[in-house]
Parts: C-alpha cells; structure tokens; sequence
C-alpha cells in the first residue's frame, strides 16, 4: 500500500510539474514572439557593442533601439527600471503582450 501511495504520488507530481513547464514556456515563447513584432524606434540610437555584450538597455517599449536582437524581451513598462534584456531563465512574464 505504502509502495503505491508513494507511486501515485510521484506520478501526480511528474504531471503537475510537466504542466507547469509547458505552461512557462508557452508564455516565454509568447513574450518573445510579442516582443520581436515590436519595431525598432524611428529616433533611437542603434544598439551598442556594450549593450548587446550586458544583455540589456533601459527604455520603454517605443524606446526599442534598432538591431536590439529578435528574441530580448521588455520588463517593467512605465516605471524608471523599464528596459530591453536578453532572455534567460526564468524570463516568462514581458510587457509586450500588453501591446498586442
């Protein structure tokens, strides 16, 4: 009995945390395909060597300076932390989505 409770268990928390993966990456690629619609700014500057080599820049979302890499992403819309980033892991919930 013990065996099986344990079994069930250990397949419950295998589905649980499968679906949450997907969940994350169905969101990451969300924010990511949302962000690469977004153009380039007419008035900004192009993006630095030192920029691309950090992995982000501040500004807001019609601040994106052209060649700024397809798959960046955009946080904090609004505020004075509002920049453009380079993905890594954790980066599910972007500003772009908000512009679609």
């Amino acid at each position: 009995m013990k065996r099986t409770i344990t079994y069930s268990l250990s397949i419950l928390t295998l589905f649980l945390l499968t679906g949450c993966f997907q969940t994350q990456m169905e969101t990451f690629n969300d924010c990511v395909s949302a962000c690469k619609e977004i153009p380039p700014s007419e008035t900004a500057p192009e993006i630095t060597g030192q920029e691309l080599e950090q992995g982000w820049y501040w500004g807001q979302l019609d601040q994106k300076k052209p060649g700024t890499p397809d798959d960046w992403l955009h946080f904090q819309e609004g505020s004075r932390s509002a920049g453009w980033f380079a993905p890594t892991n954790g980066s599910q919930n972007c500003d772009c989505n908000s512009k679609k």
